[in-house]
């Protein structure tokens, strides 16, 4: 019982035989006869199977899916109401979402407000904050001194560069003086 080879084509057997009379070229006459033996003999021997050349499976696998998208548009055609469906849905659950956010951005802001008084009766005293109070009043009571002594030397040195009678000296110890009154 002798087991067939098989090939798909007739032209794998003879692509065989090519290769190999282009590794080790038939120099004798009996290395050719044997050759065409073997061929004989294995072309006896064999079955072929003709496979289906590579266009018509290709159109197949396009007919298939042709196929599958004429179905689903069908199927998109025979629910036309399913996208109304999901943008309906869709809307809700963002607005949903939405007031999530809004309702935590609430409760975030309440918790920082509380927190910071709370936060600020706890760090500082009140006392603190009027001491503060009244040193800025200070302050804005003292502005108006300050800028009657600027004046006053800007007219020095206004007097002393119309009239170099006097001395240096003399100019900066009278601005001196202006700064350390009280």
């Amino acid at each position: 019982m002798s087991k067939k080879i098989q090939f798909n084509d007739i032209s794998d057997l003879n692509e065989i035989f090519n290769v190999i009379e282009e590794i080790l070229p038939p120099k004798k006459e009996e290395d050719i006869l044997f050759l065409k033996k073997l061929r004989s003999i294995l072309k006896a021997n064999s079955s072929f199977t003709k496979e289906e050349p590579k266009d018509t499976i290709l159109s197949k696998i396009a007919e298939k899916e042709e196929e599958r998208d004429i179905k689903m548009v069908d199927l998109a055609f025979s629910r036309r109401d399913l996208p109304l469906q999901l943008s309906v849905e869709y809307q809700k659950n963002i607005q949903a979402v939405k007031n999530q956010l809004q309702e935590f951005k609430e409760q975030k802001s309440i918790n920082e407000t509380t927190s910071r008084k709370s936060s600020h009766k706890s760090l500082f005293p009140p006392e603190y904050y009027n001491n503060i109070l009244k040193d800025i009043l200070h302050i804005k009571n003292q502005i108006p001194v300050y800028k009657t002594k600027l004046d006053r030397t800007k007219e020095i040195i206004l007097s002393e560069q119309t009239e170099p009678k006097s001395c240096k000296r003399s100019m900066f110890d009278t601005i001196n003086n202006i700064f350390n009154e009280e």
